[in-house]
């Protein structure tokens, strides 16, 4: 979850871990629109819902929208990546 480039730096780590216990970061995932396929690969539209423990102990929600895409090889499918679609109210 933390950058490779980041994750030797102690401070930042220590950090990064204090920030996952103090707010329980929490990611579930939601919809799945239909993938949509072609000759050399597939799309997919998902949600996210994510949350986590806010101020004072009260539960914080919000939820993504993303598309993810795989790639056809000769080995078989291969995850390229996801985007955000839209930016998180």
């Amino acid at each position: 979850m933390l950058p490779e480039g980041l994750a030797g730096d102690l401070g930042r780590r220590e950090r990064f871990m204090k920030l996952v216990k103090d707010f329980e970061p929490r990611a579930t995932l939601g919809t799945i629109d239909a993938a949509v396929l072609n000759q050399t690969g597939a799309e997919a539209r998902f949600a996210v819902s994510f949350s986590w423990r806010g101020d004072f102990g009260v539960d914080r929600r919000k939820t993504g929208r993303f598309l993810g895409v795989v790639r056809r090889e000769e080995s078989g499918w291969r995850f390229q990546g996801a985007r955000l679609l839209e930016a998180v109210p």
